[in-house]
């Protein structure tokens, strides 16, 4: 997933947009991990859990490579359906709305 990182600058030859769009996915992401480390640290101590709402939130705004990163480093929320369909889903949609946004923004 992080290589992902490597390759959307290039896209629009580091442009601000691309710039702008890396920093929230960054910020994003790393919001997501600590979301997903919270909520982990949580079911174990039997506290107040963060809701599956706020995660796929987290996601749709940018973070999923970092929920992605999250689920599989903190093993938390990996089966569980359909919440794992839908934090695919807010991947594929904001990956398609970036492609939107470059893709108005060449034709400029």
């Amino acid at each position: 997933m992080w290589t992902f990182f490597a390759f959307m600058p290039g896209m629009t030859l580091l442009s601000g947009l691309a710039l702008a769009c890396l920093a929230g996915t960054f910020f994003c992401s790393c919001v997501s991990v600590v979301m997903f480390w919270w909520d982990k640290r949580a079911a174990r101590l039997q506290r107040r859990r963060i809701a599956e709402r706020t995660l796929q939130i987290w996601s749709l705004l940018g973070g999923w490579p970092g929920a992605f990163w999250a689920r599989h480093r903190f093993r938390h929320k990996s089966q569980k359906q359909p919440f794992s369909s839908i934090l695919w889903g807010t991947a594929c949609l904001n990956v398609l709305a970036w492609g939107a946004v470059f893709w108005l923004a060449s034709t400029r």
